[in-house]
């Protein structure tokens, strides 16, 4: 018997040992990888972290630059995402009334439609197309009450939402474009708006807003040498879109930011209520300023559940969904819904949960700041956390989606790019990746982040594609 334990204790040390050997010669050929990838001649000049963790050991296994701060583009949104998960959590709604303030009598309504912004940035959004949408319930409520004539007004209330919608810290020629998009209190449509013109000599006709925002304008600052070069600012103050650059003769169509959203919800209900033959009268005296009195419920519009927001916006890399989360994030701890207030509890999250913050650079909830910036390191020590943590039976890795063809052409014809679930994050001259492999039950968290690089987007994403290949185990 003595024996025969001698000869399991002698078994278990060589397959310890050849365990052992194996993680060393994993580790090896990873950081060999790593510095080779390092040592390219197009990232001579960049700024680049990289690390690979093992979340079943808390090992890293290889890594470059762990502790170095990088730019992290839309990486961050997995930061804003995660806290919003804790603090929130995973079944959290965006809530909208809509009150009738006045008196009912019948089928009259003397006074106003309420609808009370709440920062939902789902309403009317395209990327929901299930949800029921605002304009519709109201109607609904409207016709099920039996109202038939309105002599107020539609009326958008911002809540304490703060002016500018959009981060302080954000780019001004980055405002005018649909990923520059500023967050309400409230929302619709995705706070996006078609802009066409015609340009013929410098000279600018037939502009229209599709759909319709009354109010909205163009400034017309082109010259009339025939160049296709026009570029757009956003004047939010003042709810227009001023041209500048030069234009050919020829007809523009732009998607761009909706500076007025509540605008376009207001128009589009009036439209609404009268294909409905619901009169609306739209007096301006229908009903006291005192909103307290006489309000009635017509509808408390839902947006869908947090995590059905996360996964959209991961996916799709939603800079106005994100920004939403955080002012959610700060209201949800009843401060006052701004960038710096989520920024702070969100900070103040990861401290709390024994995260080292200080390579943390937390600017806004998207990324879309170039001042964002966090070491591999931190994206390392929360994802694994985040690894750990389940929400309604969900993880952070099933809400992110797979790599498929995100990450270059050898990753997309690799089979591994259905095993990687990843978040990308891509601006001039910064391109990174964070995420976990394998998609189902994740063994290893990983982040590359490289900001001022040389040579072509496309080459450096099929570089980092076949990093991973190469530094992921394959079993």
């Amino acid at each position: 018997m003595k024996k025969l334990t001698l000869i399991l204790i002698a078994c278990l040390a060589l397959s310890a040992a050849a365990q052992g050997t194996a993680s060393d010669s994993i580790a090896l050929r990873a950081q060999d990888a790593i510095t080779k990838f390092a040592a390219a001649g197009t990232l001579r000049y960049a700024t680049l972290g990289i690390m690979l963790c093992d979340l079943r050991t808390g090992q890293i296994i290889a890594s470059h630059n762990p502790d170095l701060a990088c730019i992290t583009a839309s990486t961050m949104k997995t930061v804003t995402a995660s806290a919003a998960l804790q603090l929130l959590g995973w079944q959290f709604r965006f809530r909208t009334p809509v009150m009738a303030v006045g008196e009912l009598t019948g089928d009259h309504l003397r006074g106003d439609i309420v609808v009370m912004g709440t920062g939902d940035p789902t309403l009317g959004s395209k990327h929901f197309p299930d949800n029921p949408g605002i304009v519709d319930e109201i109607v609904t409520a409207l016709k099920q009450r039996g109202i038939r004539k309105i002599d107020g007004k539609i009326r958008i209330s911002e809540g304490d939402f703060p002016y500018p919608d959009f981060d302080p810290n954000w780019e001004v020629e980055d405002l005018a474009w649909t990923y520059g998009a500023g967050v309400h209190g409230l929302n619709f449509a995705d706070n996006r708006v078609g802009v066409s013109f015609t340009a013929n000599g410098g000279q600018v006709s037939d502009v229209t807003f599709n759909p319709p925002v009354p109010g909205l304008k163009v400034i017309n600052k082109l010259t009339s040498d025939n160049a296709d070069n026009v570029e757009v600012l956003l004047e939010s103050a003042a709810q227009a879109y001023v041209l500048t650059g030069s234009a050919s003769n020829m007809k523009y169509d732009f998607t761009l930011t909706n500076p007025s959203p509540g605008t376009m919800l207001a128009d589009s209900l009036a439209r609404a209520l009268a294909a409905a033959d619901i009169e609306l009268r739209g007096h301006e005296n229908a009903v006291k300023p005192d909103y307290e009195l006489m309000r009635t419920q017509l509808v408390e519009h839902l947006s869908p559940m947090l995590f059905e927001i996360i996964r959209s916006l991961l996916d799709r890399s939603d800079n106005m969904f994100t920004e939403a989360l955080l002012r959610a994030i700060a209201s949800s701890q009843s401060r006052k819904p701004t960038t710096a207030n989520g920024v702070a509890i969100i900070r103040e999250l990861w401290r709390n949960l024994g995260l080292e913050t200080a390579p943390l650079f937390q600017r806004d909830g998207s990324g879309l700041a170039r001042t964002n910036m966090a070491s591999v390191r931190f994206f390392a020590d929360m994802l694994s956390f985040m690894s750990r943590q389940r929400y309604g039976g969900m993880a952070l890795s099933d809400l992110m989606p797979t790599a498929g063809s995100r990450i270059g052409a050898t990753m997309a014809a690799s089979p591994m790019k259905d095993r990687i679930v990843l978040k990308s994050g891509s601006m001039r001259h910064v391109q990174t990746f964070v995420g976990y492999y394998p998609a189902d039950r994740p063994q290893y968290a990983w982040a590359i982040l490289v900001n001022n690089f040389n040579g072509t987007r496309a080459s450096l994403k099929d570089r980092m594609g076949a990093l991973l290949i190469s530094i992921l185990p394959n079993d």
